[in-house]
């Protein structure tokens, strides 16, 4: 009866080591397919419709956060979008730059309906090609799911607006 059950066991344990392989980081790799194996700043620097918000990441050190290994999704707005922003005298912050910013992918499908939390924190709605805070956003989304080696970068045709809550209105006075 022993030897039935030793035997048992060598054959589960033999079938059990046999099945593992190295195949796990192909079927849940941390990064995305992309042809040019650009990261996600460079995949933004190098397209000149947000040369403007690329110049201000660069500014404030996002840079490198976009060049490391995390995952990310960037809802750039486009350039004309951040003029209009710096002409009205708006003070480019943390805050401003966090609410463009999410960690993981976050695709944009016509018939999606879904809630992002950005680095700051908010939670974003994107709703169709829509995307922004309130329930009915009016930012369109311009150019969708565009992938670097290491996330998503999501055109907008307009700033993302920064607005705070009462804890954070109460913590700044």
């Amino acid at each position: 009866m022993n030897k039935l059950l030793l035997g048992a066991l060598v054959v589960a344990g033999s079938i059990c080591f046999s099945s593992c392989s190295d195949e796990w980081d192909d079927h849940y790799a941390t990064s995305s397919p992309s042809t040019d194996g650009m990261n996600l700043w460079e995949t933004l620097r190098s397209n000149p419709n947000y040369s403007i918000f690329a110049d201000t990441l660069a500014k404030r050190g996002y840079d490198a956060i976009l060049k490391s290994n995390r995952i990310y999704t960037v809802f750039a707005p486009t350039n004309e979008a951040m003029q209009n922003f710096q002409m009205n005298g708006n003070l480019v912050k943390d805050e401003f730059i966090k609410n463009h910013i999410a960690y993981f992918y976050h695709n944009v499908y016509p018939q999606q309906d879904t809630v992002v939390q950005m680095l700051n924190k908010k939670v974003m709605r994107i709703r169709q090609d829509y995307f922004g805070e309130k329930a009915d956003p009016e930012i369109a989304v311009t150019e969708r799911n565009i992938p670097s080696r290491n996330g998503l970068l999501q055109g907008l045709d307009q700033v993302v607006p920064y607005l705070p809550n009462i804890w954070e209105h109460i913590g700044k006075e």
